[in-house]
């Protein structure tokens, strides 16, 4: 009898290729967005070698080469073991035969790439079609909520008529909190576009009754105001405009957004899950590293709760909410004629722990006062899952990348900073050798820094091991 192999030690990018590329295609993102800012992401953004298939031949490919690319390529090379090539999308014909692996594995770029004879990795993309749309996926996830995994009051409209129907939402938010006897919410609205992402290409308006001019948006998740009015219309007009001109800048392509009440929240915990070939694996809660007093994401890690009350929720619906999530995957891969067991790839859901506020609204109007909330599907690889495979790559002559290696890499601790100051007096090739030097004296106790982003004047970099004697470490690199 063959003996099988555990599917926890199966190549995650199998062995049918030799030849495989990371595409960095964060600008797809915002497919509904405007097409030179998306270029610019894609540019931006091709130099973060996470996500490199293990191939006999592996590199990066992205839309243009400069030398920050070739330079970080260079870097990656020596830190990886392995040298990396860097093609571009005008080397697609030469590129026949290979396996992409793209950021996100839209329906368009798997056509695009298809049709070159090229093989891309991820998530089937019609799963990815639905559950990317925050509209789309809002209407699945109403279908499947119910309690440890459920969606909070929302309303799906058109972005152009935003100052009809989000004015009736919020005064009926209102009546409906008077009629429960609620007085100590903080109103406001969480309007994004459906095409937005990890908090940008949406706004937060919250009410603050005290000021002059009580209406303030916050444009993707900033911690300050970006305008302050003194009337609901007006701060309705201003949002809907930003998201014009922002994510939902080609309302033919998408024009809905959703919109949904501010509500009091403990923490804001992440969930991925690695498919290998329809068999899935809980990566647990992640943490999402927040610029003080916003909601946008700037770094990810291995999930501390914040307090006794977060701890209590981690315990009671980390698996639960697993369970749900892998659940929710398969019956919308079923429901599409999906094959679940020939799907590979990664999915992460953006959860909500709601507050002591929240849970005495929910008792009032007779629910199970605990419960988390969906607030977003990222079908897709994220800043957490690239940092984990960048860390399988530092290991060096590891084998093949796993899904154990994975799990493993996540236990052993992770902290991805996507702002990092660079030091005044210092190159980017300069940090980039300290960073080496940091790298090599912490390696040999299991700890690693690593330089995902070579930008100034602040850079992202990826922590494992002891998070904390890393950030000591680097904390001296400033003087």
């Amino acid at each position: 009898m063959k003996n099988e192999i555990d599917p926890l030690d199966t190549p995650l990018f199998g062995d049918k290729h030799t030849k495989g590329f990371a595409y960095h295609n964060v600008g797809a993102l915002f497919r509904a967005g405007d097409p030179a800012i998306r270029f610019r992401l894609d540019s931006h953004y091709g130099k973060r070698g996470g996500h490199i298939p293990d191939m006999q031949t592996s590199g990066l490919l992205v839309a243009e080469a400069d030398q920050a690319i070739i330079d970080q390529a260079d870097y990656l090379s020596k830190t990886y073991g392995k040298t990396l090539e860097v093609k571009t999308l005008t080397d697609l014909p030469s590129l026949r035969g290979s396996l992409v692996v793209p950021y996100i594995n839209l329906p368009e770029e798997v056509t695009r790439f298809n049709n070159a004879g090229i093989d891309t990795w991820g998530l089937h993309p019609e799963l990815v079609h639905i559950t990317k749309n925050k509209a789309t996926a809002h209407q699945l996830f109403s279908k499947y909520s119910q309690n440890g995994f459920e969606v909070p009051d929302h309303i799906v409209g058109d972005v152009r008529e935003l100052p009809g129907f989000g004015h009736h939402f919020y005064h009926d938010i209102l009546k409906r909190y008077a009629d429960l006897g609620i007085f100590d919410f903080k109103p406001g609205l969480i309007v994004r576009a459906a095409e937005s992402d990890g908090g940008y290409g949406s706004c937060r308006l919250e009410v603050h009754k005290d000021q002059q001019q009580p209406f303030q948006v916050f444009n993707d998740g900033v911690p300050e105001p970006t305008n302050a009015y003194t009337t609901l219309s007006d701060a309705l007009n201003h949002t809907k405009e930003y998201l014009l001109q922002s994510a939902n800048s080609k309302t033919d392509v998408e024009p809905r957004i959703v919109v949904s009440r501010l509500m009091d929240l403990a923490d804001s915990p992440g969930l991925s899950v690695v498919i290998n070939n329809g068999h899935v694996t809980s990566l647990g809660w992640n943490g999402q590293v927040q610029a003080e007093g916003g909601n946008a994401c700037i770094g990810t890690s291995s999930y501390v709760p914040k307090n006794e009350y977060t701890a209590e929720f981690q315990q009671q619906y980390e698996q639960q909410t697993a369970d749900n999530f892998i659940k929710l995957l398969k019956q919308t891969a079923k429901s599409h004629n999906i094959n679940f067991d020939q799907v590979s790839g990664f999915a992460n859901v953006d959860l909500m722990i709601p507050g002591p506020k929240e849970l005495e609204y929910r008792r009032r109007l007779g629910l199970t006062p605990e419960t988390v909330y969906l607030a977003e599907i990222n079908p897709r690889i994220t800043n957490f899952t690239d940092a984990l495979l960048a860390l399988e790559w530092a290991k060096k002559n590891v084998g093949r990348i796993t899904t154990r290696g994975i799990v493993q890499s996540v236990a052993a601790g992770i902290l991805t900073i996507d702002k990092h100051p660079v030091p005044k007096d210092s190159t980017i090739a300069e940090y980039r050798r300290k960073i080496i030097d940091l790298d090599q004296k912490l390696e040999p106790n299991g700890t690693r820094v690593l330089l995902r982003m070579p930008d100034q004047p602040n850079a992202g970099l990826i922590l494992s091991g002891n998070i904390d004697t890393a950030q000591k470490e680097l904390a001296l690199l400033k003087n």
